[in-house]
């Protein structure tokens, strides 16, 4: 076989059919060569895929030729499909970038499943690696973005990450193969091609090595960030819970972890995880994008922006509830069957005819259990040391003003059992207020 071989990073596994993106420029080009060595082996399958977007006119449509001549000369077969990116990325109000790169990502899922591949290869490199660490450090991002580009993600690969561009360019020099120019690559147009143009030859100049370096780097950070991200899923399992308003989190000694904890809860940046976080260890209140942190001793409250308390009430019936926060379940039962769990109660049910199901609301009034008079809810609920938003979320059984029962709290008088009890039912409220926080996979 002539030339050199490449060096591909080891994200495929024997029998894989492959789907290498190409484009006709270099990097997607050395990447079919490479795949196809392996293909030529009988290591792997692979299919070839080409998004014409349309932005470079008649060179747009060069490039799919040079493409589909390319795949006829390898016996590989090949997908195309044109979209007018420009006309899209308005009808979707995107800028031109965004939605090149979204409608790239959908036609190359697309072509997976037309050609039937196992996973999509793409031809990022150590370059491409450099350029995106610095792209997220100016940016302002944590670990997480000095991780920079991963090898494999879902089902998308990038095995020439481990190679630099100049690699890639001596391959395709040594197979004497021939590729494309993508004449807005040299244009400092955006972020992206302002650092490969201007800031990069600037950095090899002083460090030659820069771009390994960078890529060690973020190798470096990507392992440190993947354990952290385990620690923060552990502690998260034991003490984040899912709110009606947001969230719950209780006090987190690792600052580290609470800042991650912020992160992932809100999808805020670190910027504002940190302020979040400084605010909570001083038991105050912090706004960051889409929610109000409010903080007491111990714990912090997430609040979604725009969060109000439900309003309307339902009948007291079996089965009757508030949507995210919770229903009740009611049987018949003996009015000396009293239960210690504060969710499960009998009480006497001629004095709950007519109640109904709602959150709490102004003027609203309870004489407890055991109590000589009435008193206001609001001052029993801050008395029981419960905090405000919580209070928005108590399900309560009333009756006009006179509250009867509230769930995990308390019961009324008026409604407790007694030897004038002649009927009884036990009321059962099933919780969905406040949930245990569960990652999503």
């Amino acid at each position: 076989m002539r030339g050199r071989q490449m060096e591909l990073l080891p994200v495929i596994d024997e029998g894989t059919r492959v789907l290498a993106a190409v484009s006709g420029g270099p990097d997607s080009v050395a990447l079919l060569t490479a795949l196809n060595d392996l293909r030529r082996n009988g290591k792997i399958g692979l299919c070839c895929a080409h998004l014409n977007h349309g932005i470079r006119g008649a060179e747009s449509d060069g490039d799919e030729a040079f493409v589909r001549r390319l795949c006829e000369r390898l016996g590989v077969r090949v997908y195309c499909e044109k979209i007018d990116v420009p006309t899209l990325a308005a009808s979707r109000g995107q800028g031109l970038e965004t939605c090149a790169r979204n409608a790239r990502r959908e036609f190359l899922l697309r072509a997976m499943d037309i050609l039937e591949a196992d996973v999509i290869a793409t031809a990022h490199h150590q370059d491409d690696q450099a350029e995106t660490f610095l792209m997220h450090l100016l940016r302002g991002g944590g670990i997480n973005g000095a991780a920079g580009i991963r090898a494999r993600t879902g089902r998308f690969i990038r095995p020439l990450l481990g190679t630099t561009k100049d690699e890639i360019l001596e391959f395709l020099a040594s197979r004497n193969e021939m590729f494309r120019i993508d004449s807005t690559n040299a244009i400092a147009d955006n972020p992206r091609n302002m650092l490969r143009l201007n800031v990069m030859p600037l950095l090899r100049e002083v460090y030659p090595e820069a771009v390994r370096a960078i890529s060690r780097f973020c190798d470096i950070a990507r392992v440190e960030n993947d354990y952290m991200y385990e620690k923060t899923s552990e502690w998260m399992g034991e003490n984040a819970f899912v709110a009606p308003y947001g969230y719950i989190i209780n006090a987190c000694p690792d600052e580290a972890v609470a800042r991650r904890v912020i992160v992932r809860l809100t999808g805020a940046g670190y910027d504002s995880a940190i302020r979040a976080v400084a605010a909570i260890n001083k038991a105050e209140t912090a706004q960051i994008p889409g929610y109000l942190v409010e903080a007491s001793p111990g714990v912090a409250r997430i609040i979604k922006d725009g969060f109000s308390p439900p309003l309307d009430e339902v009948a007291l019936e079996d089965g009757a509830g508030i949507p995210g926060i919770g229903c009740v379940r009611i049987r018949p039962s003996d009015p000396r069957d009293i239960s210690r769990d504060p969710f499960s109660q009998t009480l006497d049910a001629e004095a709950l005819k007519g109640a109904v199901i709602r959150t709490r609301r102004p003027g609203d009034v309870m004489r407890p259990f055991g109590s000589a008079g009435s008193r206001k809810v609001k001052e029993i609920l801050i008395d029981k040391k419960i905090p405000r938003r919580d209070r928005d979320i108590l399900p309560m059984v009333a009756k006009g003003k006179n509250v009867m029962w509230i769930p995990g709290v308390l019961i009324s008088h008026q409604a407790s059992i007694s030897e004038k009890t002649l009927k009884a039912v036990r009321l059962d409220w099933e919780r969905e207020d406040i949930q245990p926080w569960r990652e999503r996979r």
